[in-house]
């Protein structure tokens, strides 16, 4: 039979999203902050409040035909409400910029604190004010207060709701006994009642425009990684992964400009492989593929990672060097040669593995344009290119 109750209650629970404060952490942390932010500002209204009504009780403490009792603990509770509104501020405010206690128990148990003490304040003063001028409208007044401003802490809210609301039922019916109190009772209940269905509307409310607020992010964040997938294809070739001939001009570009404006020279390096052609005619274009790949995973391995290659052609390949340094930059291209001879040496493919590469220094006093420059090193690799053919043709005639 617990069970049943048990099984009843976790579903009633679940229907009102009364478990999504421990569940959900970013919910929990979002709205802890909400909570302190509008709790300060509701103290600073009770300490206003609690202010001017102790004016108005010393006034009202003069009127000998007001009775004393009454006025003494409306002095005392508007007393210890401006003290504790102070109190309440201060710890707010500390929470509020507290990193490691922002989100601790500690806040939990000061707001929830903030909660009980607000209802049993407003019940007390609406007990007293029974006896005198038999109105309920302070506890009706922080029954909504609370349900207004707190947006967290459902079962809380509902466990505190109903204790306070019993604790002012009981201690009305004890001291005061007459048809209008059991009519303000009843009114009261059905205050309360309301004044919890807008808090479990606005709770829900607000899980509902959290979830959405975060499928928003996960869509934003899915967009975002979209684009940049399809950045990458746009700027990538598929077959070696390197830049493609637009992405790697447009940043040459960016580079030339940016030395013109800081007076700093670079190097480009034009690289075209030997016998493609041949490889594809005679071994098939898959093998004329890996054929590329090799030769630019041999590029990538020998440069700096300020350095950039990329893929300028069907066989070409550039690479902008990050300085202009023509001693490392013969390094670098004695290096690369190095490691073909050594691949042929080793028979590593059934051709030749090899590439022919030109370069350029360029200098900002040279006032060439861009266009000029790449026309430069392409002409350079293409004398060295006929250099080695012509090289290559005296080889075999010896």
């Amino acid at each position: 039979m617990a069970k049943d109750h048990i099984q009843i209650f976790h579903k009633i629970s679940n229907s009102l999203s009364l478990n999504m404060d421990i569940e959900n952490d970013e919910f929990r942390k979002k709205y802890t902050l909400i909570s302190l932010q509008r709790g300060k500002l509701f103290k600073w209204v009770t300490f206003f409040v609690c202010f001017f009504s102790l004016y108005l009780d010393l006034v009202l403490n003069r009127d000998s035909s007001v009775d004393l009792l009454y006025r003494q603990i409306l002095m005392s509770i508007h007393l210890v409400g401006l003290v504790l509104s102070l109190v309440y501020i201060t710890v707010y405010h500390a929470l509020e910029k507290s990193q490691r206690y922002r989100f601790s128990p500690i806040t939990k148990a000061v707001i929830i604190s903030d909660i009980f003490l607000t209802l049993l304040a407003g019940a007390m003063l609406s007990i007293n004010s029974q006896r005198f001028v038999g109105n309920t409208d302070a506890y009706i007044m922080a029954v909504f207060v609370v349900a207004l401003v707190i947006p967290m802490y459902p079962k809380w809210v509902l466990g505190i709701y109903a204790f306070i609301h019993l604790f002012f039922l009981t201690v009305l019916s004890l001291f005061y006994q007459s048809n209008t109190v059991m009519i303000r009772q009843g009114n009261s209940t059905f205050i309360m009642l309301v004044a919890l269905v807008i808090f479990l509307v606005l709770y829900k409310y607000n899980i509902k425009n959290f979830l959405y607020e975060e499928r928003l992010k996960e869509d934003k964040a899915e967009i975002k990684r979209m684009e940049q997938e399809l950045t990458r294809h746009a700027n990538v070739d598929c077959l070696t992964s390197v830049f493609n001939r637009r992405a790697g001009m447009e940043l040459i570009s960016k580079k030339y400009e940016r030395a013109k404006q800081e007076e700093i020279g670079f190097t480009i390096c034009f690289i075209d492989m030997d016998n493609l052609k041949t490889v594809n005619d005679t071994f098939g274009h898959l093998e004329g593929d890996s054929f590329i790949i090799e030769v630019c995973k041999i590029l990538k391995e020998e440069i700096q990672p300020d350095d950039l290659i990329f893929r300028y052609g069907g066989d070409e390949f550039m690479i902008l060097f990050d300085n202009d340094a023509e001693g490392e930059i013969d390094s670098v291209c004695r290096r690369i040669t190095g490691r073909f001879e050594a691949l042929n040496k080793n028979n590593y493919k059934p051709y030749s593995i090899n590439a022919t590469m030109g370069t350029f220094s360029y200098k900002p006093e040279m006032g060439l344009s861009l266009a000029q420059i790449i026309e430069i090193v392409d002409r350079n690799m293409y004398h060295n290119k006929l250099n080695k053919n012509r090289q290559d043709r005296l080889n075999k005639s010896i």
